[in-house]
C-alpha cells in the first residue's frame, strides 16, 4: 500500500510574464503542509511574489504513484488502461461467453465532489469520469500546464 501521507504535498504552479509572452515556473515547489510552517510558507510564496511570478494554481497531490513511482497530482494529464469482461451471450440474462477488453484512455486528474478521478473523453466523444482508485494501470504524461 503506497505512503498516504502523501496526499498533504501540494504543488504550486506560478507564470510570469516574459517580455509579453507568458511563461509557466516549472520550478513547481511541492510543499507538504504537515510538515512545513506558516512563516517558511509565506516566505517562499513572497520569494516567487517578489519576481513577478503570479500563482495560478495549487494542486493536491492525491497519495497515488504512478507506474515510474511519480507522485500524481491534481491537474496532471495521464493515460491510463481499463482492463474487463464483456458479455457477449446471445442472450444477455445467461453469462455463459465473455470477452475480454481493453482500454487505454487520455484524461486530467480532477478533485470533484470530495474525490479524485480522471476525466476522460470516452469513444463516442463524451466526457467521463473513472475514480482513480480503481485504476491499476497510469501514467503520468504531464500537465496541464
Amino acid at each position: 500500500m503506497q505512503d498516504q501521507q502523501d496526499r498533504y504535498k501540494f504543488r504550486y504552479v506560478f507564470t510570469k510574464d516574459f517580455a509579453g509572452k507568458t511563461g509557466i515556473c516549472y520550478k513547481m515547489p511541492i510543499f507538504d503542509l504537515k510538515k512545513i510552517i506558516d512563516n517558511d510558507f509565506a516566505e517562499i510564496i513572497k520569494s516567487y511574489t517578489d519576481y513577478d511570478y503570479r500563482l495560478v494554481s495549487k494542486d493536491q497531490c492525491t497519495g497515488k504513484k504512478d507506474r515510474n513511482n511519480q507522485l500524481i497530482f491534481e491537474n496532471d494529464i495521464v493515460k491510463i488502461k481499463i482492463k474487463g469482461l464483456d458479455n457477449i451471450s446471445e442472450n444477455f440474462e445467461e453469462y455463459e461467453e465473455y470477452e475480454e477488453y481493453e482500454h487505454t484512455f487520455t484524461g486530467k486528474i480532477i478533485f470533484e465532489d470530495y474525490a479524485f478521478s480522471i476525466e476522460v473523453i470516452d469513444d463516442d466523444n463524451l466526457k467521463r469520469k473513472i475514480s482513480l482508485f480503481v485504476v491499476n494501470d497510469i501514467e503520468v504524461i504531464g500537465t496541464k500546464y
